[in-house]
């Protein structure tokens, strides 16, 4: 596990539990972003980084993750909790699933958490509750292009069921 990790971990875990994410610049969080840097730029041109722009950066990014802790205010937390599940579907789809649960008990009439959970559920080989959760998702008249994705996990878990 990587440092960052550990970080990554704890500002989901800030997240989840409605706390604020920390905001303080210091030492640690100036040595985040330069390792961030050294690893997009090539090591010439990372070390060109003079401590002034590299606090400007740092500056950019700590005002973009309060406009995501606004909008994850503004939203009781759905909006972090689905952007979060859509990151984690492709590999972990059990952390997907808990998020996507989690949006939906804030915004259950949002069809597309219904349409992630049963992605997740369909994911993790549960056809059975992902076809379920996809035809109550298609009951609410989602977008077209919302409904798509309904259908398809509808239509997978059938064909599995089938199996």
């Amino acid at each position: 596990m990587q440092p960052h990790d550990a970080q990554a971990e704890e500002l989901i875990a800030q997240c989840n539990e409605h706390r604020p994410l920390p905001l303080a610049v210091n030492d640690g969080t100036r040595a985040v972003v330069f390792a961030a840097l050294q690893r997009i730029l090539p090591l010439e041109q990372a070390a060109c980084f003079s401590e002034r722009l590299a606090q400007q950066v740092l500056h950019a990014l700590y005002e973009l993750l309060r406009g995501f802790q606004a909008a994850h205010d503004a939203s009781k937390g759905e909006l972090l909790r689905a952007q979060l599940a859509e990151l984690y579907l492709p590999t972990q789809p059990e952390k997907a699933l808990e998020q996507y649960l989690a949006a939906a008990k804030i915004e259950p009439s949002q069809a597309a958490h219904q349409i992630g959970v049963a992605a997740s559920l369909v994911k993790l080989g549960r056809f059975q509750e992902a076809a379920g959760v996809s035809r109550q998702a298609l009951a609410q008249n989602p977008k077209e292009d919302v409904a798509y994705f309904a259908r398809t996990n509808l239509a997978t878990a059938l064909f599995k069921l089938d199996d």
